[in-house]
């Protein structure tokens, strides 16, 4: 029994100390690869899936085999000792960059004017804190959830005790991206929108993707999302290389792209009046992905609406969709889902046949 725990410990500590290194370096290196050469999803998953492979057999073989050497007494006394210490010593320091985001983050000095009260940015240190003080901020706004645990609790009571010294109140507003239940947290942002009259700091981890959906919903309560603002926004994705391929203008203002990710979707979420489903929807496994994309946009004000593509598509079945997509509230974002690039670029070309 002891050493099965002691094999445990050692692939954990391990685990986490060569995942961390495979995080940050060639994990990060492989997805930025992806979406600037438009990988399919299949092939990077795989990518992706080879180094997760790597890790747990890897870690494995050398938790095993640290075992055995350890309880048979094995020689050299340093080399015990390095199969002790070296695993552990490196999961505390992966633990440590966490906590410090500041090591995670290119810039953590940046943040991102969204009105005259509002800006969003990354997580602030202490010296950002007293930055935001001499601007004339009074509050941080803190997206972080206790329940991303180990890092966030962590760093919210950290927040909590800088804020406190920097002079700032400090508000947590728990945010989730892609969980349904995050209702009570927008309810909590538009409330303090509508009501506050302070100069406030929002912030998520890096400042993207919860702070996508702060963005949102200070430009709606503000009612600052005119078409200008907006066009500035979609105009920015035009071209952009989301990780399953690249985002491309259908019409002025219309624009096609395939799945996106979890955090592509928040940068959608700022940027369009209206987004388009398009899949087979006679699958149940796509009809529920709908169904989670209906709840999800619902506390974001954002409309959505659907079209069944099944079978081979011609122009009977895309003609009525274009007059349909018309008709909608632009800027408008059209995205598949379990569609292969064949069937969107044939979506793509007959859409714009029916144009001309």
């Amino acid at each position: 029994m002891k050493k099965v725990v002691i094999f445990l410990l050692l692939w954990l500590f391990w685990g986490f100390a060569v995942g961390t290194l495979l995080l940050l370096g060639p994990v990060r290196w492989t997805v930025d690869k992806a979406r600037f050469n438009s990988w399919s999803a299949m092939a990077e998953n795989s990518i992706v899936y080879v180094y997760i492979g790597f890790l747990i057999i890897a870690t494995f073989v050398i938790a095993l085999y640290s075992v055995k050497f350890l309880s048979k007494g094995g020689k050299p006394e340093w080399l015990r000792r390095v199969l002790v210490v070296f695993p552990f010593l490196g999961s505390v320091l992966s633990l440590y960059a966490f906590l410090h985001p500041d090591i995670i983050n290119a810039d953590t000095t940046a943040n991102k004017t969204i009105s005259a009260q509002f800006a969003v940015g990354p997580y602030p240190e202490l010296p950002k804190m007293f930055e935001l003080k001499n601007e004339g901020y009074s509050a941080i706004i803190s997206l972080l959830n206790p329940a991303i645990v180990p890092f966030e609790p962590s760093l919210i009571e950290k927040e909590k005790e800088n804020a406190l010294e920097a002079g700032l109140q400090f508000i947590n507003i728990p945010l989730l991206p892609w969980i349904s239940e995050n209702e009570k947290a927008i309810d909590s942002l538009r409330h303090l929108v509508r009501t506050g009259k302070e100069k406030y700091y929002i912030h998520c981890y890096l400042g993207r993707d919860r702070t996508s959906v702060a963005i949102r919903i200070i430009e709606q309560e503000n009612q600052t999302m005119t078409d200008l603002g907006l066009k500035k926004k979609h105009e920015g994705i035009i071209g952009q290389k989301f990780e399953r391929g690249e985002v491309i203008e259908l019409e002025k203002d219309v624009y096609l792209a395939p799945e996106p990710t979890k955090e592509e979707y928040f940068d959608v979420l700022s940027a369009f009046k209206q987004i388009v489903f398009i899949s087979d929807l006679n699958n149940a496994t796509n009809k529920k992905q709908l169904d989670n994309e209906i709840k999800l946009l619902k506390p974001y004000l954002l409309p959505i609406t659907a079209f069944n593509i099944t079978g081979i598509t011609t122009p009977e079945t895309v003609n009525p969709i274009v007059v349909a997509i018309q008709k909608l509230p632009k800027p408008v974002f059209i995205h598949g889902y379990s569609l292969s690039a064949a069937q969107l670029a044939m979506f793509k070309n007959l859409y714009q046949q029916a144009m001309k």
